[in-house]
């Protein structure tokens, strides 16, 4: 890490700053194991070297067949708990499965509200079922060999 990056941080962890600015630093992250306190053996790396985001899908509401006396558990913002999502408050039909581009998100993906009601947006959780997703929320899918979902 630089120079400049490394006093940077330390005047970040120093001070408290309140919402009202951005501040932006590039770090290096090559020796951030000591500043992020990563577990030996361990190794920093992008989502996109270890897995793929993608975003769930809305079947239209005013579909009834979609929606109605469905069993395919379909997850939305209030249904993230911050930890294993085991139920849902909806189910989708078959139907909208086959007509719309929803799709199923293996157990163990990790879910993140991209937008939503008051105290919905970031929320997460991660899959204990296979299920469909909202357009709210991006999947973060893994393959199972790289990473541990539990600890993103």
């Amino acid at each position: 890490m630089s120079e400049e990056n490394r006093e940077i941080a330390e005047d970040l962890t120093e001070k408290e700053y309140l919402n009202t600015e951005t501040i932006s630093v590039d770090f290096d992250f090559s020796d951030s194991n000591i500043l992020l306190n990563i577990p030996d053996g361990w190794e920093m790396k992008k989502i996109k070297d270890i897995g793929k985001v993608t975003s769930g899908t809305t079947p239209l509401r005013s579909n009834k067949t979609y929606h109605t006396d469905g069993n395919i558990p379909w997850v939305k913002t209030t249904d993230l708990n911050n930890s294993l999502i085991i139920n849902t408050e909806e189910k989708v039909t078959e139907l909208a499965l086959k007509e719309t581009s929803l799709r199923i998100y293996p157990k163990n993906t990790v879910l993140v509200a991209m937008y939503g009601g008051f105290n919905q947006i970031g929320r997460t959780g991660i899959l204990g079922i296979d299920a469909a997703i909202n357009q709210a929320l991006s999947a973060i899918t893994v393959d199972a060999e790289e990473t541990d979902p539990t600890f993103y």
